[in-house]
């Protein structure tokens, strides 16, 4: 079985934010009002985590150094495809980085810096989508033109190089789903959670939390004391995961692009060769299959053997914590939780 857990970075801040605009028209650049938004991050309290006892490496986050942010405005109320978009990428500072707490007692991580994003004069609605990282993405639409709506930002893709660890790309890579509401809390529960409630007002303001939008692929391994003399793992690594996936949908539905790899266990380690622990992290799509190829070392012969993988269905827009167990004893026995 599989334990769907996700983390989320909440970062709340100020930031000024010079971007270019896909629909200027006249003198409308000099009417427009500076919006303060907050962007906030729940994760781990101290940006570092393992268990006790935990055999695997000890895991730490980054703090977001970029910061790709997408206004979506217009002047009917009732529009639902903003036609306006404005795009701005910003530079964040690391030491800027605060830990706060959040609803709930939950730590959380407040970029202490000033951010604001600039609004038409004349609006009616307006929806704000968010990006963070720690580096430059490929991105399927870098800058918007004229043409450019709101439905083509919620449709932007990101890809990664097949040939490269991306492991800390993407466990420090951070989103806005853009099928998450506003819930209870507000007079329109239904409406995205990136919704400037009170965007025609002079002063209006933005709250908003950016979400994984990586799945963490979590693997656990032991050799079975009663045949720890004769049996050694040597070699655990996955292949067909995908090399890109959607940003505002991190539960990939569509058609992905795959061939990327990642080793776990490259050979026989003295502190691994019975029992390990060891994650990376990877684009989501539910009922994507992949391949687990596995090596055991008995008496100073190497075995090599495959186990074809699915990834599990979603319950909600949050990615999932991905966990395999292998045990082997006098065979090979490979599960999930």
């Amino acid at each position: 079985m599989i334990s769907n857990k996700y983390l989320s970075f909440f970062l709340a801040a100020g930031l000024l934010a010079a971007g270019c605009s896909s629909h200027i028209e006249g003198e409308e650049e000099l009417a427009r009002v500076e919006m303060p938004v907050s962007i906030s991050i729940p994760v781990n309290g101290t940006m570092e985590g393992r268990g006790v006892g935990d055999p695997g490496q000890e895991e730490k986050w980054l703090f977001p150094t970029k910061a790709y942010i997408y206004i979506c405005t217009s002047t009917s109320a009732s529009e639902t495809n903003c036609e306006t978009v404005t795009y701005s990428e910003l530079s964040l500072v690391a030491d800027k980085w605060e830990q706060t707490t959040w609803t709930g007692n939950e730590n959380i991580w407040t970029y202490n810096d000033k951010l604001t994003i600039r609004l038409p004069e004349q609006r009616a609605v307006g929806r704000v989508y968010v990006v963070l990282s720690t580096g430059n993405l490929t991105l399927s639409l870098t800058t918007p033109t004229t043409s450019t709506t709101e439905n083509d930002i919620k449709a932007l893709t990101f890809s990664i190089d097949a040939d490269e660890d991306n492991t800390d790309l993407l466990k420090n890579l951070y989103s806005t789903p853009a099928d998450k509401t506003l819930g209870n809390n507000s007079n329109n529960p239904n409406n995205y959670y990136g919704t400037i409630e009170e965007v025609s007002t002079k002063v209006p303001s933005l709250d908003i939390i950016c979400y994984h939008v990586a799945a963490k692929l979590d693997l656990t391994w032991t050799v079975e004391e009663d045949v720890q003399d004769t049996k050694k793992m040597s070699y655990l690594h996955v292949s067909g995961l995908p090399t890109s996936g959607s940003l505002f949908y991190p539960v990939n539905t569509g058609t992905l692009t795959t061939g990327y790899s990642y080793t776990f266990l490259g050979g026989l380690s003295p502190g691994l060769m019975w029992y390990g622990r060891a994650s990376t992290y990877t684009i989501y799509k539910p009922e994507l299959s992949y391949t687990l190829t596995y090596k055991i070392t008995e008496d100073g012969t190497e075995t090599e053997g495959t186990k074809p993988l699915t990834m599990p269905s979603a319950d909600s827009y949050y990615v999932p914590w991905l966990r395999g167990l292998i045990t082997v004893g006098a065979t090979a026995t490979i599960g999930s939780e």
